[in-house]
């Protein structure tokens, strides 16, 4: 199976979900994305774009946007999500250090981030946002307040991994206490 952009036809290497592909092209790999049946999230998707450019928050590169046809390659990023990280075991400072640098990038701007685990990866040591969703900055809304809670194995995250239909460890999770320590602890460790 393939899918053509801007002329150019890309091998499906692995289907996502119905709108999102990983392709190839003469030995390279990319990161699809077909807006064409959805007006509006592709606008929503692109008005971000252009948002993000601008903050000093790490995203995949886009190598091809084809506003007619709605449809996006960008640089395909290998490797698990945060939140595949978390499940096996607790993130490394360089990860806490990378997620606060983030924030503070998008908090500088006014924005918030999607801070769900699932939509950042590590590669080579940076972190990358996979999600493409900016919102209006809000206090309560900041990911020393409420997001750092996804990113430690919390009642939170528990939550999170059950709407995504996740497996739960609940041998990981420490008192409240203990939790709000670390949580306490992580965000003096590395707060911007």
């Amino acid at each position: 199976m393939s899918v053509t952009i801007k002329k150019k036809e890309y091998e499906v290497q692995e289907e996502l979900d119905e709108n999102s592909a990983v392709v190839t092209r003469k030995g390279k790999t990319y990161f699809f994305k077909d807006y064409s049946e959805d007006e509006e999230a592709y606008k929503k998707w692109d008005k971000t774009y252009d948002r993000l450019r601008n903050t000093g928050i790490r995203y995949p590169k886009v190598f091809v946007n084809d506003n007619k046809q709605r449809k996006i390659l960008m640089e395909y990023i290998p490797g698990e999500t945060c939140l595949d990280t978390l499940m096996k075991g607790d993130l490394d400072d360089d990860t806490y250090e990378e997620i606060f640098l983030m924030a503070c990038y998008a908090r500088h701007e006014n924005y918030t981030l999607d801070y769900d685990p699932s939509c950042f990866k590590m590669y080579k040591g940076k972190m990358y946002y996979l999600g493409f969703r900016l919102y209006p900055y809000e206090e309560k809304d900041a990911f020393q307040l409420s997001g750092i809670r996804w990113w430690v194995y919390t009642k939170d995250l528990v939550e999170l991994l059950k709407k995504k239909d996740l497996p739960q460890d609940l041998s990981r999770l420490k008192p409240e206490f203990e939790t709000n320590k670390d949580v306490v602890l992580l965000t003096v460790k590395h707060y911007r």
